[in-house]
């Protein structure tokens, strides 16, 4: 039965040596926080707390101070729990794979504790190294995160430099502000980086470090961080969110193409800066994610690194697909990242997520109340159903017949005259009017760096 807005239930399962079973209902008091999960039999039931995640099951308490109970996997009905309860879903993918997951929901919570925004009995995520940012590790990579300035709507992944060791051109940045105060305050994203050993002096420069292949096993862990750092900060709405990825050099950019083809779904877009190893092969869904290969017209990299993988190569090979990819050879550039190259980058992947980002869900509106701030008996009844649950996030298409054709050498643009025209060789696709012209400023030597910002003490 339900009193309030809680199920009343009591222990639906028990564990024996033979495993775990369906035991009689037993009703058990009302406690003030209850999880309610649904099992394998379409049943709702209420838990007091749930102390972790394993491989086999979770840990539960069906009451407050109860003993710990195994409760199987399979005895939870796995559909409905992504929408109950997007945290305990994210750490079932993660045990999957053999981990252990500390969940501590409800009673689990430390004790005289609340979340930020107050709410009792949720996860409360320990100390983090750097203030501001969430850390978790994940086959020995170090993930961190820097959440927005409001409810995020997707996250930004910074994949920037040669080596493993992204976050060293963050740990300094202050939340909404500097070069990706942008990426957080207009659109919302959360900051991803990660750092890892890596040892330049040591490096064979012919062979990508495995972490720049997403298909070989950083994909993998990318994505399970994000699932751990849902669990740990209590914001389930990451699991589903998409990414934009900003790589640059030798790691970043392999990292930004690769994850690119591996998991085109969960991409809005992507920036491979001055890279190379581009060795996977573009799929039909991955054609669709808008991708720039930005590169310097003297760039020699990737005959340092003894790699036939680089951009000119990629658009050369696949010039007869549908790529909504973009060709940005910067006018006399070098090897060398500068401030140029990387301000193009940030301003053309912002246009790009303009372009792809999911619309912001609107918060539901509050229920009208009468005269004598009192629900009526028929809103009492609607207040009893189930909420709808929000639909995952989907990313815009990219309009092909509103881009443009770019000559690479000349930085001459013209229209497409219809959606299914493809660039030819030299050529590059180009979404919009404002991309292009911005493209076309780069391939030119035309683009300019902002002016400093004034000092007013001077």
């Amino acid at each position: 039965m339900r009193v309030g807005i809680f199920s009343v239930r009591g222990a639906w399962f028990r564990s024996t040596s033979r495993g775990f079973l369906f035991s009689a209902f037993l009703f058990c008091p009302l406690f003030a926080s209850a999880i309610t999960l649904t099992g394998s039999n379409g049943r709702k039931v209420d838990f007091a707390g749930i102390k972790e995640a394993r491989k086999g099951g979770i840990m539960v308490q069906m009451v407050p101070d109860g003993e710990l109970i195994p409760i199987r996997w399979e005895k939870l009905d796995l559909n409905a729990l992504k929408e109950e309860n997007a945290l305990l879903h994210a750490a079932y993918n993660l045990t999957r794979e053999g981990e252990t997951v500390e969940i501590n929901l409800g009673t689990f919570a430390p004790k005289g504790m609340e979340h930020a925004e107050g709410k009792p009995n949720t996860p409360v995520a320990a100390k983090a190294r750097w203030p501001g940012w969430a850390d978790v590790k994940v086959g020995g990579v170090q993930f961190l995160m820097q959440l927005p300035l409001g409810q995020p709507r997707g996250i930004l992944l910074i994949a920037k430099g040669y080596d493993g060791n992204s976050f060293r051109f963050l740990m300094n940045h202050q939340k909404g502000s500097g070069d990706w105060g942008r990426f957080q305050n207009e659109f919302q994203l959360a900051l991803l980086c990660y750092e890892y050993g890596y040892d330049s002096a040591t490096v064979d420069q012919a062979k990508m470090d495995t972490f720049g292949f997403a298909d070989d096993k950083s994909g993998k862990q990318i994505l399970d961080a994000i699932n751990q750092l849902a669990i740990k900060m209590n914001k389930p709405e990451l699991v589903d969110l998409p990414l934009a990825i900003y790589g640059t050099d030798r790691v970043g950019a392999a990292l930004a193409y690769s994850f690119t083809q591996w998991k085109p779904e969960r991409v809005m877009a992507a920036i491979a800066v001055k890279g190379a190893f581009y060795e996977a092969e573009p799929t039909a869904e991955s054609a669709k994610v808008p991708l720039v290969l930005s590169w310097g017209q003297y760039c020699n990299k990737h005959e340092i690194w003894k790699t036939e993988d680089n951009a000119q190569k990629v658009f050369s090979d696949h010039i007869d697909q549908p790529l909504n990819w973009i060709n940005a050879m910067e006018y006399r550039g070098r090897s060398e990242i500068d401030l140029l190259s990387e301000h193009f980058a940030r301003k053309i992947l912002a246009e790009l997520i303009e372009l792809r980002i999911p619309d912001k869900v609107e918060e539901p509106k509050p229920k009208p109340v009468s005269e004598e701030g009192e629900e009526t008996k028929e809103d009492e009844k609607e207040n009893l159903e189930e909420p709808e649950k929000p639909e995952p996030p989907q990313l815009k298409e990219i309009d092909r017949s509103q881009g443009y054709i770019g000559i690479v050498k000349t930085g001459e643009t013209r229209k497409m005259e219809s959606a299914g025209e493809l660039p030819a060789e030299g050529e590059t696709f180009l979404p919009s009017l404002k991309v292009s012209q911005m493209w076309r400023d780069y391939v030119r030597g035309e683009f300019e760096l902002p002016p400093p910002p004034s000092n007013p003490d001077k």
